[in-house]
């Protein structure tokens, strides 16, 4: 097939770009035609990896084989009141995609900007779409009423839709056919994600051999970073802090570390990186902070978790996150140490002692956990394949589009 993604890519952060990078580098191996069209370029500096995709050896990752990049590195010329206007340039660079390769299906991961971009150019060329949702955009997004009439009809005019089951009901309710509708595929990580493989360097030597503990995702609250640093501060753990973030948090997250010799010290901060360094820094951690509690969004589940798992990775978890993680591993109470209240100073320094303590004994659960955790990418990648193959008509309109590039 020539499929056409619409949608995060790197150097966006998060997981909705690490799956679409993953996603889109599996189609092309297996001899699909992917073309990308994204405004990952125009991402801001707080939420965007470091890579230079100049890079000969960095563009063998970032453009993977079969996989052609369509984006846009500039301002939009000015023009008052200003916007990005992401949904008329991802639309447009969309057309020329399709002007110079054809598609026989888009694919979106996201209602906006990418849903209403598929949407449009649906109307524009004919081209079925296939949509998926995240959570925020579910929860935040569609919920709003600057924003429900149209990402409504995004859901309604897509071929096929990929749901959670908890929002099969939703669907219903809005008069999507049952026909048109399909769950998300089963949770599955790429290969990249074991504990066989490189060992990212830290360059953090003490004159101990303290464990390394990390963090991996966005500074910002409920995720439990500062009380963390704060009862580091207060008890002196022997610990090393690698910290790969950035976000609204993190200059409040610098002036902890600053302000305290022994932070200075035991933690390191490092920018965000591209999905395909993540597994070689997950297998070199003694353990993953993964501390996220109360979090607004209900159906919100991180795949990071199950990465750390497949690279052997200890976890270090709220109770709530184990309990996200339960439904695919009922005992994983057994295999991972969880504090049940990150904002408890006494509890969650009672906790990061005896994790400490407990060194081998962590990664040997770890590893024994790994081996329980089910994991077929090429399955999870076959039921794309199924669900782009359903949502695609075979037939594409080109005469609109090629009536643009006569003009433009």
């Amino acid at each position: 097939m020539k499929i056409l993604i619409i949608g995060k890519y790197p150097p966006i952060e998060g997981g909705v770009s690490a799956h679409t990078y993953w996603l889109a580098r599996s189609l092309g191996e297996k001899g699909h035609e992917v073309m990308v069209v994204t405004n990952a370029w125009r991402v801001e500096e707080e939420y965007r990896a470091q890579f230079d995709r100049k890079s000969q050896k960095v563009r063998s990752e970032y453009l993977p084989k079969n996989v052609t990049l369509y984006g846009f590195d500039d301002a939009m010329p000015g023009h008052i009141p200003y916007s990005e206007a992401y949904v008329t340039r991802l639309v447009n660079k969309a057309l020329q995609a399709i002007e110079k390769q054809g598609a026989d299906v888009v694919y979106v991961h996201y209602l906006e900007p990418y849903g209403t971009a598929a949407l449009l150019l649906k109307k524009l060329t004919g081209v079925p779409y296939v949509i998926r949702h995240a959570g925020s955009d579910i929860y935040r997004l569609l919920k709003s009423p600057d924003l429900s009439l149209v990402l409504g009809r995004v859901l309604l005019n897509a071929d096929r839709v990929l749901l959670t089951p908890s929002l099969h009901r939703m669907a219903d309710t809005m008069g999507i056919s049952s026909r048109r509708v399909g769950s998300l595929p089963l949770r599955a990580m790429p290969p990249s994600f074991s504990q066989v493989g490189p060992r990212y360097d830290f360059n953090f030597t003490l004159n101990d051999d303290s464990p390394i503990i990390g963090y991996l995702g966005k500074a910002a609250k409920l995720k439990g970073l500062e009380e963390i640093l704060e009862v580091c501060a207060a008890t002196h753990p022997k610990v090393r802090l690698v910290l790969f973030t950035n976000g609204t948090l993190l200059p409040r997250l610098k002036e902890i570390v600053a302000n305290d010799p022994w932070l200075s010290e035991h933690v390191r901060f490092f920018p965000f990186v591209p999905p395909w360094e993540v597994p070689s820094i997950l297998r070199s951690l003694d353990g993953l902070l993964h501390l996220e509690n109360r979090f607004p969004i209900p159906i919100h589940s991180p795949q990071q978790p199950y990465e750390a798992i497949l690279c052997g990775t200890p976890l270090i978890l709220s109770e709530e996150m184990k309990n996200k993680l339960r439904y695919a591993f009922p005992d994983i109470a057994g295999y991972v140490t969880t504090v049940q209240d990150p904002t408890d100073s006494r509890e969650l320094g009672e906790m990061l002692a005896t994790f400490i303590e407990k060194k081998e004994e962590n990664h040997k659960k770890a590893a024994a956990l790994a081996k329980l955790c089910p994991n077929d990418w090429d399955a999870q990648v076959k039921e794309y394949e199924d669900a782009l193959s359903l949502g695609s008509s075979g037939e594409m309109l080109r005469p609109l589009v090629s009536l643009f590039s006569k003009y433009f």
